[in-house]
């Protein structure tokens, strides 16, 4: 079994972000985290690591006052480092249990939309690397879909195109989700609110083999826009485990036009 949590931070710059990403590393000890945004350089992430306890990490320097990723790892899973760009880490695990080897890429897409398609080519690119098992998780920053209640203002339908196609051609496909629909809130009123779904977990068709069980859950995160995403290949602990069928079940944008939709996603 492998556990990773991935969060988009928004920034490593206030000292409790630290101490509430490590007291969630300790309370849930995850194999792995990738964090994107964390707005710092480099040379500032050794200390955190050392703070929450993980035996390595990796890290992209922010360009500016944005952008920024590192991802931090126990000793029990020594991963290999793929590539790397400002947009993801690319890295291949051997999992102990039955010696199934994989590859995980933490993703983060262009916060700027006319720089998106950079993402997406990234995407079909990295597809072509390899045929093993791998996975592709982070924030995204694009929408499969327009939610009408909590998007004020519309995205233009060729963007969430231009993704899905990519996704598609890929040969990747969502691995759903347990939780609350959206992974970003943001705005404390009903006039400014926005709930978006922009993180999220793809996977090939091959990884849904060696994983049959594997599920994605959006956990509570109070005071940060973005919630934290918990990647399990065997299912979540402490609940049943529900062996993935034949037929994947996704999430229907239409259920959210029910009031009630919130509280039973």
């Amino acid at each position: 079994m492998v556990e990773i949590r991935a969060w988009n931070y928004c920034g490593f710059g206030n000292p409790q972000a630290v101490r509430d990403l490590r007291d969630m590393l300790r309370r849930e000890d995850p194999h792995a985290v990738f964090i994107s945004e964390t707005k710092l350089h480099e040379n500032k992430l050794d200390r955190i690591k050392r703070k929450c306890g993980m035996r390595s990490c990796f890290g992209v320097s922010a360009e500016g006052r944005s952008g920024g990723l590192m991802m931090m790892w126990r000793e029990d899973i020594p991963p290999k480092l793929m590539s790397f760009s400002k947009n993801q880490f690319d890295k291949e695990i051997e999992w102990e249990a039955e010696g199934a080897q994989g590859r995980i890429t933490g993703f983060y897409g262009e916060s700027n939309a006319n720089n998106r398609h950079v993402s997406w080519e990234l995407l079909r690119t990295l597809s072509l690397q390899s045929n093993k098992a791998w996975m592709r998780f982070g924030n995204f920053n694009e929408l499969t879909w327009d939610n009408k209640k909590s998007e004020k203002r519309l995205r233009p339908k060729h963007q969430m195109k231009a993704f899905k196609e990519s996704v598609e051609d890929s040969g990747l496909t969502d691995m759903g989700f347990i939780g609350r629909w959206y992974s970003l809130k943001r705005g404390r009123i009903t006039a400014t609110l926005i709930r978006e779904r922009l993180d999220r977990a793809l996977a090939t068709e091959k990884w849904y083999t060696c994983f049959p069980m594997g599920m994605v859950k959006h956990l509570t995160a109070v005071v940060y826009y973005h919630c934290p995403l918990l990647i399990d290949t065997e299912g979540y602990k402490g609940k049943r485990r529900i062996r993935r069928q034949r037929r994947r079940l996704f999430f229907e944008a239409m259920w959210t036009k029910d009031n009630e939709s919130d509280d039973v996603v």
